[in-house]
């Protein structure tokens, strides 16, 4: 009988080790989707008041700070259209990368990101 308890308790150890992993999986991806919805969301907060993206993440105008532990790459395309890529090298599998884009199709990160301001993750 200790042994089956035992084996029981176990197994429950293991399976709440497994979930709690997924659940932080699951958080971090979510992080790269905030990160990316709120760089889009400064973006275009600028673009109504000043009519004009940011060329650049530091653009005071833009009021964005990138958040830790996350990488961030922000490209202008040209003075109509930029593009972000949120990365996190430390998720297993995809996707680890979250994108978003504004102005030309052409600005689109990755064929995942079919609509400009809808973030999308591959």
């Amino acid at each position: 009988m200790a042994l089956t308890a035992l084996a029981v308790a176990i197994l429950g150890l293991r399976l709440v080790r497994a979930a709690a992993a997924r659940t932080d999986v699951q958080a971090r991806r979510a992080a790269l989707v905030t990160e990316v919805r709120r760089l889009a969301d400064a973006q275009e907060a600028l673009h109504l008041r000043e009519d004009r993206w940011a060329m650049q993440l530091d653009d005071p105008a833009l009021a964005f700070a990138p958040s830790p532990g996350i990488v961030l790459q922000f490209e202008p395309v040209n003075r109509e259209s930029w593009h972000a890529i949120a990365t996190d090298t430390t998720l297993p599998g995809a996707p680890s990368r979250c994108g978003v884009f504004q102005g030309d199709d052409a600005a689109a990160p990755h064929r995942s990101v079919i609509h400009p301001g809808v973030v999308a993750c591959w």
